[in-house]
């Protein structure tokens, strides 16, 4: 639990494949603030475009409908996977990101341009970025430029392995947010907790369903004197919201 001094706020951030979204808690109330965009959607779209600068959310998106070239999407499904994986190799067959996918050093890289190409960890860095910027824009114009962030809480897929989470991480730390200010934590255990603590919920099997834009995910997780535990988790990594029509 963390006491939050004067002037302190927190932020909760789920990296989507296709949409990112944040909340905020300030020191004034435990009640959470949704991190609104200029648009006033709550949605920031998990696109990005480089070029001479490096643009991500809504704008991108639009360009993408009209079919622009070079911008990258759904960079998720291939974040800290190894080029021959079989996600991957879907990935370039479908052209699911949106870009050419080149492997470096057995890794797959996004290739923009001769002189650009960046990894999914990159990309994801901007996305995180992003959506800490329009965080600290939506506190400072509530309450002050006196507000600070000092704890970060980013969640994951429950079926992420090792190095997944390690490149969503170093994704996190590239967005320049220290190590020793990041929590992270599996999605469904995020969902269950919340599901939890508002309805005065222990010693339970909890089953949660997870339908994002871009992923479908169910886990089947036990929560017992307050530890959440996945038991069981699976879902389709090309399922989601963006499939729907």
């Amino acid at each position: 639990m963390i006491r939050l001094q004067k002037g302190e706020y927190v932020i909760g951030i789920d990296l989507g494949t296709t949409n990112t979204c944040a909340a905020v808690i300030t020191y004034l109330s435990s009640d959470p603030i949704i991190v609104t965009q200029k648009s006033g959607s709550r949605l920031l779209k998990s696109c990005t475009q480089f070029g001479k600068e490096v643009d991500v959310g809504e704008a991108v998106y639009r360009r993408l409908t009209l079919g622009t070239a070079g911008i990258i999407k759904n960079s998720k499904r291939i974040l800290g996977r190894y080029f021959n994986d079989e996600i991957v190799q879907r990935c370039i067959e479908e052209n699911q990101c949106g870009v050419e996918i080149r492997e470096v050093d057995n890794k797959p890289i996004f290739y923009i341009n001769d002189n650009t190409s960046v990894s999914p960890s990159d990309v994801a860095a901007f996305v995180v970025k992003r959506i800490m910027e329009v965080a600290k824009e939506n506190i400072w114009n509530r309450y002050g430029e006196d507000m600070k962030c000092v704890k970060v809480a980013v969640t994951f897929p429950a079926n992420f392995n090792n190095n997944q989470r390690t490149a969503t991480l170093l994704a996190v730390e590239k967005a320049g947010i220290p190590r020793e200010d990041l929590k992270m934590l599996n999605e469904p255990s995020a969902a269950a907790f919340h599901y939890c603590k508002i309805n005065d919920i222990d010693n339970q099997t909890i089953l949660v369903y997870d339908l994002g834009g871009g992923t479908f995910d169910v886990s089947i997780i036990r929560v017992e004197n307050g530890d959440y535990t996945v038991l069981k988790y699976a879902g389709d990594p090309f399922l989601g919201g963006a499939d729907f029509d």
